[in-house]
Parts: structure tokens; C-alpha cells; sequence
């Protein structure tokens, strides 16, 4: 199965190069976030055609995840099981094919560390921490997939001075993110190159 993530940074803006990529058909799978839309206003009409199943968790103005298989998508959970307090779009999880499960995420970005917004970013991060550890020992394939908001090493920036005080390369983030690792879950970007 090969599979595409995404941040559209809005699928209305950007619908045209979206279209190119589902047309093309190279991928089975492929995960989006940022959708910036709602469900009711997500454009099915356009993007229906190209043979893929869709699942969509949208909201509007800012974030928003969505999942499109060429396979059947099941077992849908949307919304992020341990966290129902959290109200945003980040968080679709599924069946692909009976065979995969897979999660698509859109983290918090959190701003800088000095934001209000950074505890919440570290809070939701501690909740996908929770939540992810019941998969660890799975007999099922699971996939993590989506923006995670997050430069682990400063090799994953191109210039990392220009992210000094940035929670994308908080050390608190980092950290959590290294618990990931640490539990077992297999970079596969770092893994393949």
C-alpha cells in the first residue's frame, strides 16, 4: 500500500493541485490535514470522482483531517478517544482495507513557547501519548500519519536558529515526541533514508 500525507493548508484553496494528485491514482492511501473546512463544506462534488473512499473530520476556518483510500475505510473513530474535551479537527483514525489500521493526525502548532496556545499543544501531544500506547504491542499494522508539529532533532530543520523559542522545536515537545520512539514506534522516514 503506498501512502501520501499532506498538509493542504486549506483543500478549497488548493483543490486544483489536490485534483492533479488523486488523478494521478500513484497513491492507495493518503492522508490530508489543515483542511481548514467543514464537513458540509468539503468539496465532495469535485474530489469524489477519482476512486477513493473518503473520510472526513472538518472544521472551519483552521484544521481538519481527512483520509482517502482506494480501499474500503472502516471502524471510523473521529475525534481523539481519551481527549472529548478537545473540540478540534485533528484526530481520524480507521480500518484501511481490513488489513491496516491508521491514524492522521494534525498536531497543535502551539506558536512559540511563550503562547497560551503551547499547553495545549503539549497537552493534546500527552493524550496521543496515552492513546497510541494501547497499539505498541499490536498484532495489527498500525500507521501514524499527519503534521506533527514537531522537529525532533534540529537536522529536521533547514535553518534551526530561526526556531529558537518556536514550540515546533520546544524541548518539552521534543520530549514527548521521544517517548514515541522510546515505546517502540518506528520512524519510518528515518528508517528508509
Amino acid at each position: 500500500m503506498k501512502i501520501l500525507t499532506l498538509n493542504i493548508n486549506s483543500i478549497r484553496a488548493h483543490i486544483e493541485s489536490f485534483m492533479d494528485i488523486l488523478r494521478k491514482g500513484e497513491y492507495d492511501t493518503v492522508l490530508v490535514q489543515e483542511l481548514k473546512v467543514e464537513n458540509a463544506n468539503f468539496p465532495h462534488n469535485l474530489l469524489d470522482e477519482y476512486g477513493y473512499n473518503i473520510k472526513v473530520f472538518g472544521q472551519k476556518s483552521w484544521n481538519g483531517v481527512a483520509t482517502f483510500s482506494k480501499y474500503s475505510i472502516e471502524d471510523v473513530i473521529i475525534g481523539m478517544p481519551n481527549y472529548s474535551s478537545d473540540t478540534n479537527a485533528r484526530f481520524l483514525e480507521c480500518v484501511i482495507d481490513g488489513r491496516v489500521r491508521i491514524i492522521n493526525v494534525y498536531m497543535p502548532n502551539g506558536d512559540c513557547i511563550e503562547s497560551p496556545k503551547f499547553p495545549y499543544k503539549l497537552e493534546w501531544m500527552n493524550k496521543f501519548t496515552e492513546y497510541i500506547s494501547q497499539y505498541i504491542d499490536s498484532e495489527e499494522p498500525v500507521i501514524i500519519g499527519g503534521d506533527f508539529n514537531v522537529a525532533i532533532t534540529d537536522n529536521d530543520i533547514w535553518n534551526p536558529k530561526n526556531y529558537i523559542g518556536s514550540s515546533i522545536s520546544a524541548p518539552a515537545a521534543r520530549d514527548i515526541m521521544q517517548q514515541w520512539l522510546d515505546m517502540g514506534w518506528i520512524d519510518a522516514w528515518r528508517k528508509l533514508h
